[in-house]
């Protein structure tokens, strides 16, 4: 066979070749075409109103996941069919939770178009700067949750930032550095992102610690704020945390109040409560052992209004004492609208006189204390039980309908 023949064979086969890969091709969309409409007849999702399936994907979402992550809600479900796509894309409160790693401003601002008009919550984890500030003042009139960790706050970290009319919920906290250590941030900056929630309701801080750079003794007004926290947990706040910032604010309206005591002094303390004479009712105070316990007596006299009162003692059971002992003693001048009394101590032991102190402030005030818990850290360490008489009247107390534990988080001793 002659080179031109062959070569004429070789054209015709390729051109055949061709002709079956575009068969095969539109076979294949056929397929696939076919398939989708299979899908959607078989798909309960898409035999749903919109509304439902909406609802379905909302709760989709994981309690800890980051926009960013493909394999989460809603990333996940823009990839399964184009009916899910549709829904996805219809449904703003799907996109009006962002949660960012190293924050990018196109992913931010992407999904803050995808959520419409709906109320944002927005945490950033690192990377907070100018490009970012700006892209989130775009948005500061959707904004409602704000969550910001960093390594470190300056001045310059909130450059662009406008003021956020309708945010009601703050949290600040420091982000270890790569020396596994907490950086300090400006006190002036968070005075400034303070100066920037007129409306503010709840502001948390964890894992704060400033250093000194604002320089007035102007109190910042934040007239609607009624619950501040300093990383507060079931056993007490994180030693990495301080409240100086509580200096600088005037809060008139603050209802809870969970503040360490690591920076402040009383004065500090009764200070503020004069300024902002605010209407607390529940109060959370961690180790009071640099400024005792008579230091703190008065600027409790300055809050009548507290219901729930909560003491971390720590190692000093005197500190028990000494408020057993004041609250049976000025039970119309201290706390005298106490309902809840709960302290919590890793006191290696604890002597008779707390534990008859205990009863005996219970007792002058049992038609008042519906509930009254002083428990120890540890389970495993030995704790001497109260005497026979103070179980025996703190049993009567619980029979009178007060809910009563003494003890450590597993035994309570008037149960034994």
């Amino acid at each position: 066979m002659s080179v031109e023949l062959l070569q004429a064979r070789i054209a015709k086969i390729s051109a055949d070749i061709n002709l079956q890969k575009e068969v095969l091709k539109q076979l294949e969309q056929s397929k696939s075409a076919a398939q989708r409409q299979l899908n959607a007849i078989r798909d309960p999702v898409a035999q749903l109103p919109p509304e439902i399936s909406s609802e379905i994907f909302l709760r989709c979402r994981l309690p800890s996941w980051r926009s960013s992550n493909v394999r989460q809600a809603p990333m996940l479900l823009l990839k399964v069919c184009k009916a899910w796509r549709g829904i996805v894309l219809s449904t703003p409160a799907l996109w009006a939770d962002i949660s960012l790693d190293s924050p990018r401003v196109e992913i931010l601002e992407v999904w803050a178009r995808r959520a419409r008009n709906y109320p944002l919550s927005v945490t950033l984890y690192r990377g907070l700067g100018y490009h970012v500030t700006t892209s989130l003042a775009k948005f500061a009139q959707q904004l409602k949750h704000l969550t910001i960790y960093e390594e470190r706050l300056t001045s310059r970290s909130f450059q662009g930032l406008v003021p956020f009319p309708y945010l009601e919920t703050l949290e600040v906290g420091a982000n270890m550095n790569d020396d596994q250590e907490y950086n300090a941030f400006s006190l002036r900056a968070m005075i400034n992102l303070l100066r920037l929630t007129p409306n503010l309701l709840e502001c948390t801080f964890h894992f704060l610690t400033t250093f000194l750079d604002h320089d007035t003794t102007d109190r910042l007004v934040i007239s609607t704020l009624r619950s501040l926290k300093f990383s507060w947990s079931t056993w007490g706040f994180n030693e990495d945390t301080e409240d100086r910032i509580l200096k600088y604010l005037s809060l008139p309206a603050l209802e809870t109040l969970a503040l360490p005591f690591s920076s402040l002094t009383t004065a500090d303390f009764a200070s503020f409560l004069a300024y902002s004479s605010p209407p607390l009712r529940q109060l959370v105070l961690g180790d009071i052992a640099h400024v005792g316990f008579f230091g703190l007596e008065e600027c409790l006299r300055l809050v009548p209004s507290v219901t729930y009162f909560e003491l971390y003692a720590k190692r000093n059971e005197q500190h028990m004492k000494d408020l057993f002992t004041s609250l049976a003693d000025s039970p119309s001048t201290l706390l005298p609208n106490l309902h809840t009394l709960k302290i919590k101590h890793d006191c290696s032991s604890v002597s008779e006189s707390v534990y008859d102190a205990y009863l005996h402030a219970l007792s002058v005030r049992r038609a008042q204390i519906v509930c009254a818990h002083v428990i120890k850290r540890d389970d495993y360490d030995d704790q001497e039980k109260p005497s026979l008489e103070v179980c025996a009247g703190l049993r009567q107390l619980a029979a009178g309908g007060m809910d009563i534990h003494i003890g450590t988080l597993k035994k309570n001793f008037i149960e034994i």
